[in-house]
């Protein structure tokens, strides 16, 4: 799925026209069934794009449907244990670099998210984390420190948070 073919995906979702919006959930769903790496692939690639490349509404839906991808919902399972580990390790960097670089406050929150979501599957314990995820800790303990801007700290402490219990 190319950077077009997702963009043009995710402005359908916030459609007003109920049809549109449907058409391309729907789209968007048997992508998650018939081809998950190249959708949570495609949707990563959108986060790598600075706002004049994506508008910030079309970046944070992404992060929210890479979100729920990882998750799952109720009405449709996790992909993350699915996924090739070339794709989780090209998707865990992109996230850290988003957070790290995004302008925009709201993309990086939701990035934030995502990242949280995927550290807390990939493990059970800190021992864990660290071989699934080694990159996650020091970077995010970089983020902290100072010289980042203050919403990359916030977003930083806010994953370490949710890591509490796993770690």
């Amino acid at each position: 799925m190319d950077l077009t073919a997702i963009c043009e995906a995710l402005k359908a979702t916030q459609e007003t026209d109920g049809e549109a919006r449907r058409k391309a959930e729907e789209m968007l769903d048997a992508a998650s069934t018939s081809s998950p790496n190249q959708l949570v692939l495609a949707l990563a690639g959108v986060l790598a794009q600075n706002v004049t490349q994506v508008a910030d509404p079309l970046r944070q839906e992404a992060a929210v449907i890479l979100r729920q991808l990882v998750n799952g919902l109720p009405t449709r399972e996790s992909v993350w244990e699915e996924l090739e580990a070339q794709t989780k390790t090209e998707v865990m960097a992109q996230l850290l670099k988003s957070i790290g670089g995004e302008d925009s406050k709201a993309v990086r929150r939701n990035v934030g998210q995502v990242a949280a979501a995927i550290a807390t599957i990939a493990a059970d314990d800190f021992d864990e984390l660290n071989k699934s995820w080694p990159e996650l800790l020091p970077t995010l303990s970089q983020f902290v420190g100072v010289g980042c801007d203050v919403s990359t700290r916030v977003i930083a402490l806010g994953i370490l948070k949710d890591l509490i219990p796993t770690v």
